[in-house]
Formats: structure tokens, sequence, C-alpha cells
């Protein structure tokens, strides 16, 4: 029987991680010595790892299939499933970045600011150089519709008589949850609660070469120098993850304390957190006005199959368990998504994925507060077992 609690779990590098993207990383190739880490991570890197360590702590031995052995529990591939898609009967949520507060020892989460508020760099500190990124503006559709490729549409205009000039969009900004709370109520943020991504982790950048063993000298082709992550000191990757067997989350089931992460097999600690608060929703304002935002807080597969990549377009309908009409969207260029199939032992082609913190504008909403309750919070798209595609409603 498995279990509707969720765990979360919160992971921390022992040094430093380095987790490639879908570019190449060959011998002798120029991309070799150009070769950046991708972070945060996206979920499948996360989801692999945590099976594996799930599994480990069941009996699996790391190497056979799932099922064979002496001593492991032949429910592993029930429930964590048989290959890179199937995910058995474990779910997963995230990943989220989150930072221990500096008045206390709890933990905020913070997500991608939402594409629909706009900033500008502000300096706090002539003398120490520091600046913060300050929200200005928000975005929301336009009164009147404009003829462009995507037919006639009403494209995003900043909601002031008078806007600013030189506003920019949160790249590379996050936000914490009271941050997003302020957003999804149609308020801009507090500087307080936004967050660089540079007050979070910073690139590493290392040096490696191979040596010919007669000689000693460098060997020729064989200069490689990865970018690592090093994370700011209280910051954590969190996962969370639902469907274990009753006796899997018992008091009896302890988690190792290391898995291996990432390239290269670079180790994280591993601890469970109580649980990670989620951003409230207007909801009766929602259901009153019959229109809202839908914001992702993690990337969504929204291409109808492997093979088409059209995303949602204005006057149609975001997911089949959204109601609503698209009136206008403010979505990031899309992120390829692919991966590495041990059992096949050969990469996952990459997919179209809409980034978080793409928002999309609705309106002819018709739901009642239960749905939309049961809505906040769920996920759209494919792949959703994966955490792909979690969203947040507001209103516009």
């Amino acid at each position: 029987m498995s279990n509707t609690e969720t765990w979360h779990l919160e992971l921390e590098p022992v040094d430093a991680w380095y987790f490639g993207d879908a570019g190449p990383y060959d011998m002798g190739e120029a991309s070799q010595t150009e070769s950046k880490t991708l972070f945060p991570p996206h979920a499948p890197t996360l989801v692999g790892a945590l099976r594996a360590m799930l599994a480990r702590a069941k009996g699996w031995d790391g190497r056979s299939r799932w099922n064979e052995g002496t001593n492991v529990d032949l429910r592993l591939e029930e429930v964590l499933g048989k290959d890179y898609w199937d995910l058995g009967q474990v779910r997963f949520e995230g990943p989220f970045l989150t930072r221990v507060q500096s008045n206390s020892d709890a933990n905020e989460v913070m997500v991608p600011m939402p594409l629909h508020i706009l900033g500008r760099m502000k300096e706090l500190d002539t003398k120490e150089k520091t600046e913060v990124w300050e929200p200005a503006a928000r975005l929301r559709p336009g009164n009147n519709a404009v003829l462009c490729d995507m037919g006639r549409v009403r494209l995003p205009k900043i909601a002031s008589d008078k806007p600013e000039r030189g506003l920019k969009e949160p790249e590379g900004i996050f936000v914490t949850v009271a941050g997003l709370e302020a957003i999804l109520r149609g308020d801009l943020p507090a500087t307080s609660e936004v967050v660089r991504s540079r007050d979070l982790w910073r690139g590493e950048r290392r040096v490696g070469l191979e040596r010919e063993r007669e000689s000693r000298t460098a060997k020729e082709g064989a200069l490689y120098s990865p970018t690592y992550v090093r994370l700011k000191p209280g910051v954590r990757l969190t996962m969370g993850v639902s469907g274990l067997p009753e006796d899997w989350v018992s008091e009896k089931f302890t988690l190792p304390g290391l898995m291996p992460l990432g390239g290269e097999g670079r180790m994280a600690s591993v601890e469970r957190l109580e649980g990670a608060a989620m951003a409230n929703a207007p909801l009766e304002a929602i259901a009153e006005n019959g229109r809202m935002s839908v914001t992702l807080l993690t990337s969504a597969l929204l291409t109808p199959d492997d093979t088409t990549v059209t995303w949602p377009r204005p006057h149609s309908a975001l997911a089949e368990n959204i109601p609503g009409t698209i009136v206008s969207a403010c979505v990031g260029k899309p992120h390829y998504i692919g991966g590495w199939d041990s059992l096949k032992r050969k990469p996952v082609a990459p997919q179209p994925f809409v980034p978080a913190g793409s928002t999309y504008f609705l309106e002819d909403v018709d739901a009642d507060l239960e749905t939309l309750r049961q809505l906040h919070g769920s996920c759209i798209g494919r792949r959703q077992a994966f955490g792909f595609g979690q969203v947040a409603l507001g209103v516009w």
C-alpha cells in the first residue's frame, strides 16, 4: 500500500557539483574546454539519483536490475518503475532551491521570478558596490489586439499609465514564497523577498589534463576545463517524493547519509525536511472575476506528443484540466531537456520545455473554489510524475 505523504528531501553538496547540459563534451573537441554547469539541474537528473538512492536503501547492489539479487526488495520495479520514463507509483515535486533563514533554523523556498514582473538594478552601497534587483512593474494583457505571427493577440504591456524605461525581465532572479504570494495577489514583491542567483551560488572553473605515462607530459587533446557550481552557505536543493510504501516511510527506514549526484558522481548529503510551504492563492477573486494567471513553478512539457513542438497558443486552452482560454502570455525561451537512459545505454532525445517562471493569462474561467483549490499547486502537461508543470494560480 502506497503512502500519500510527501517527503521533502534536502540535498547539500559535500564539495561542488557538476551538471552538464545537452551540449557535446567529447575528447579532443573545443567544447571540452568550454563546458559549463547547468544549475539548478533539471528534474530527471535528481529523479534518477533519488530513485537509485531509494533502491540501494532497499537492497539494490547498484549494478544489476532492481529485482535481481539476494537481499533486494522485490517491489522495486513496482514502486520505482521499470525504465527511464516509467516511475512506477512514486511521484516527485520540484526541484526547488531552499535557503536557511538568517534569523532562524527554518528553510525558505525560492522559485524563479515570474516573467511578467519587470525590474531594475538598484545600488545599495556605492563603496561596497552592492546591488539588488528591485521589482518595478507588472505586465498584463494589452487592451487592444495586435496582428502578429500568431494572429490577432493581446500582447503583454506594462500595467501603468506612465511606464518607466529601462526595465528588464528577471533573468537569474528568484523570489521567496512570501514574495510569490504578493505576485499572485496582483502586487509587486518586496525587494527583501527577491534573491539573485549570484547570492545563491557561483561558478567555479577548474582545469584538468591527462598525462602520458612514459613522458609524464600533457597528452595531446586531453585538456578539459569544466565549470562546477558551488552553493553559498545555507543554500540547498529540495525535492518532494510521494507514493512510497508504508513500510518505506516508517521510522525503521533510514536514508543514507550520502548519495552520488550529477557528473563525476560527486556527493550530496541527504536529509528529510518536515515540509515545504506553498504560496497561497487568491482563489475567491479568481472565481469572482473569471480571470486568472497561471505561473509555472517548474518547467512544463506542453507539447501533445514527442514529435510535435507546438506550445499552447492564444485563443486556446492551456491544458485539459485548466479552465479558461489563453488571452496572452509571458513565456521564456524553451529549455531542451534530455537525459541518459542507463538501461538502453544511450541518450534520451531532448524535448522543448516551457521554462519555469512563464506566466499565462486566462479569461472565461468558470470554476468553483474547490476546483481552483485542487488546481493550485498541481501539475499540467506531460511527465507530471517527474514534477514537471507545477503551477500557481493568481489574478490579473
